[in-house]
């Protein structure tokens, strides 16, 4: 066996055209989409630690943009002088 695991579920028209909907709001295909949700029942994915990582990048980039910005500022007052 390679590792891997190829699973064939059925959904209803409406019930797919539900996935469909969530997994293109956040940007991922459907197979994706359901692959998460199944794994999130068995607990395999911890979503708290993935969103606190989340959490932390965000701030992370928000830092960065702000040190950024006060760099330009320096930047541009330095080359009033």
């Amino acid at each position: 066996m390679s590792g891997r695991s190829v699973v064939s579920v059925r959904f209803s028209d409406s019930e797919f055209e539900q996935i469909e909907k969530a997994a293109e709001e956040l940007g991922i295909p459907a197979s994706t989409y359901v692959r998460n949700a199944a794994l999130t029942t068995t607990g395999i994915i911890d979503f708290d630690a993935l969103h606190r990582a989340l959490v932390a990048i965000h701030n992370s980039q928000r830092i960065l943009r702000e040190a950024n910005t006060s760099l330009r500022s320096l930047t541009y007052l330095r080359l009033l002088d």
